[in-house]
């Protein structure tokens, strides 16, 4: 009887071991499928929306000219994307001028984006954490047999959403300041290339230090941004439900993307506007020559907070939200492409959704 016991005892511990190992190289597998999935979509988003996120940069930057009355006005979208392309030689391939930069930062960052999201999805359901009454439980090692699909609610995927978009930003900040600085017609003359661009900023601003500059903004921007996009997908794919075809279900991800994508920018753009002030400006102790001091000194955008208070003290509650209406469509087209070409992925990839 004894040993009948203890054989049991020893196949049990057996058998918990390997469902353990089981669980632990699909985990492993999932990760390396999820990051594969969140890069692809990261370069199918990007060269979509380039156009519209440079038009956007101009637009947050465009310096004020004298209208007619004699009064100093910030251009209009229309005379933005004249000027644009009047100041510029290259048709639309002006447009993706700091594309090498946002590439080398939202392919890495974005696909660290979804597998942060992806493990706090999976985290957040089986502790529990902001769990609806009606929301079931998941086993700890499921079976191959077993669905391993995680149905959250929007406020866990809200929860989840900002949380992961703070180690994104932290990565992705330093190359937002070389996107920003090769998109701003300040510097034209100042950058060839986004490498020279960096060595610049490295050599003559502070070394690694400098390249943070606007990180912090970047943080607020994007885990503000994630959590709206992803509450609100999840919120439109709850009220959709699960029976439908593999065709409207990319549909619904597009619409929900876009939907999310737009809702999201509505929150963030204040953030924007402070980040993209704060990246494109050298600070004035890194200026050469000097400003004259005998001249009035342009403000330092340094703090995020203090950098929002001065533009709607000096430029008023719509200057917080210029470059609203191309950053609600790139935003919007870019929600949709992003998630609809991620969730497409992980379809061909045969992995369920988080």
């Amino acid at each position: 009887m004894s040993c009948g016991v203890g054989g049991s005892r020893q196949s049990v511990v057996v058998m918990s071991t390997a469902a353990g190992e089981h669980a632990t190289t699909q985990t492993r597998n999932r990760t390396v499928l999820v990051l594969a999935a969140g890069s692809y979509s990261a370069v199918c988003e990007t060269l979509v929306v380039q156009p519209l996120d440079f038009l956007k940069v101009r637009l947050q930057l465009a310096a004020p000219i004298v209208a007619a009355d004699g009064t100093l006005r910030r251009p209009s979208m229309f005379q933005t994307i004249r000027n644009t392309f009047t100041s510029f030689s290259g048709g639309i391939r002006t447009c993706y001028r700091g594309v090498v930069p946002e590439l080398a930062g939202v392919l890495p960052t974005t696909a660290i984006l979804f597998v942060v999201n992806d493990a706090l999805r999976e985290a957040v359901y089986r502790n529990g954490i902001l769990a609806p009454s009606t929301q079931p439980t998941l086993p700890s090692h499921p079976q191959p047999q077993q669905s391993s699909k995680v149905v959250i609610s929007p406020a866990q995927a809200l929860l989840c959403g900002g949380l992961a978009g703070i180690p994104e930003a932290s990565l992705l900040g330093p190359f937002q300041l070389v996107k920003i600085r090769m998109q701003s017609a300040e510097h034209l003359a100042r950058y060839s290339n986004s490498w020279s661009c960096a060595r610049s900023i490295l050599r003559t601003e502070g070394g690694p230090r400098g390249m943070l500059r606007g990180t912090a903004a970047t943080i607020y921007r994007n885990s503000v941004w994630n959590g709206v996009y992803f509450g609100v997908i999840q919120l439109i794919k709850k009220h959709a439900g699960d029976s439908h075809s593999p065709a409207t279900g990319f549909l619904i991800d597009l619409f929900g993307g876009s939907i999310g994508g737009m809702i999201a920018t509505s929150f963030n753009i204040p953030f924007d506007v402070a980040k993209t002030r704060i990246q494109s400006q050298i600070p004035h102790r890194y200026v050469s020559p000097p400003p004259d001091p005998a001249k009035p000194i342009p403000y330092q955008y340094r703090s995020v907070f203090g950098s929002l208070r001065h533009i709607y003290k000096t430029e008023g509650l719509t200057a917080l939200y210029r470059g609203f209406v191309p950053k609600l469509m790139r935003m919007g087209v870019g929600g949709g492409v992003c998630i609809a070409s991620y969730d497409q992925a992980l379809r061909f990839f045969g992995i369920a959704e988080h």
